[in-house]
């Protein structure tokens, strides 16, 4: 535990020395995103494979493709990711390199999202050290598939807002397509384009969205069949622990995480939709509500909070968004947003379902 808890004050302390010597611009922003994401790089790539759920699975795995005569059409899981084993294979047999490789391309991935998607009228603190608390450093140490699909399908939400013409479609298809095929969950991705059919994103839009929203949650048991004819490879989740709902409830961790999002919901409704300034807000609530409702879902389908990952993460970017319009008070707001996200690091740490504690270097296992 402590490996993590020295890298989040590591993070904070740059932080501070950071934006308090230069001011607040895309270059410094840039150079803290790239320092920050390099240091939480040095933790996942030095980490034993007990460090993560299933980091010692895939590492495994990893040994199985590097034998020769491994036949890659025999594999259930995503041509991409097979091939990102095999070519790592082509330079080395060591696991360890392997999992080096993955967490560089999901970092890059996530440090590109946060400096291209983000508002540079403010800093990047905030943006990575919620990325920090809110589950995604831990996931990214676990859910190592999933993450590599985000690392190229979360690029989707900025490609279509920045880059002009047909060239921004075919790129978004490209980056889809490859997400897909390390996992194919990614497909979601697609939703990211829906903020984009309107010009402005009305409040009766956001209405209706939380509506269908509930409707969804309301009806999963009718719509999974269909999920399954899209996706006739999770049926061997039919019946286990993943398609069954949480049993507890959400628990007093994520009801105040989704009260936390609700409240920020409604603090961006307050905006006018009209004004240019204020899109991209409205962009960042269609996704969070679906965030959301991903999460309420659990309880009904324990697997629907994981695909939650995709707009979860935008959670990151909307909350200083959000913060930054309001004109009083932004000190004591952040302040208290530290001290809750803190509490949300902390909390998750020693979780189970991620097994990310206790923390050992690589060279401190034993296989």
């Amino acid at each position: 535990m402590t490996v993590h808890i020295v890298l989040m004050f590591t993070i904070i302390i740059l932080g501070m020395v950071t934006y308090s010597t230069f001011p607040v611009t895309k270059a410094v922003n840039k150079r803290f995103i790239i320092v920050s994401m390099f240091l939480i790089f040095l933790v996942e790539a030095l980490r034993a494979p007990s460090v993560g759920r299933d980091t010692y699975v895939y590492a495994r795995s990893f040994e199985l493709i590097a034998r020769p005569g491994f036949n890659w059409r025999t594999s259930s899981w995503e041509k991409f990711y097979i091939f990102l084993n095999m070519i790592v294979a082509k330079f080395t047999d060591n696991p360890q390199i392997f999992l080096a490789v993955v967490s560089a391309i999901i970092l890059t991935g996530i440090g590109v999202f946060i400096y291209k998607s983000m508002d540079h009228s403010y800093s990047a603190f905030w943006p990575v050290f919620f990325f920090m608390s809110f589950t995604h450093y831990l996931n990214s140490m676990n859910l190592l598939r999933q993450y590599l699909a985000m690392a190229f399908v979360l690029q989707i939400y900025w490609v279509l807002r920045d880059v002009e013409g047909i060239k921004k479609y075919i790129t978004s298809i490209i980056l889809l397509f490859t997400g897909m095929m390390f996992h194919s969950t990614a497909i979601v991705g697609i939703l990211f384009a829906v903020p984009y059919l309107w010009k402005t994103i009305k409040r009766k839009t956001i209405v209706f969205i939380g509506m269908v929203g509930i409707v969804l949650i309301a009806g999963i048991s009718t719509i999974l069949p269909y999920v399954f004819m899209l996706f006739p490879q999770y049926t061997k989740y039919i019946g286990t622990m993943r398609m069954a709902g949480e049993t507890g409830g959400l628990g007093v961790y994520y009801l105040v995480y989704v009260a936390l999002k609700l409240m920020f919901i409604v603090l961006a409704f307050m905006l006018s939709p009209d004004v240019e300034n204020n899109k991209e807000i409205y962009r960042l609530t269609f996704i969070s509500i679906i965030a959301a409702g991903l999460i309420l879902m659990k309880t009904k389908v324990s697997i629907a909070h994981r695909t939650g990952y995709y707009f979860d993460i935008f959670f990151i970017l909307f909350i200083p968004e959000v913060v930054n319009r309001i004109k009083n008070d932004k000190f004591w707001i952040y302040l208290l947003l530290f001290a809750y996200a803190m509490f949300c690091f902390f909390a998750t740490l020693d979780s189970p379902d991620r097994a990310c504690v206790p923390y050992l270097f690589f060279w401190e296992y034993q296989y």
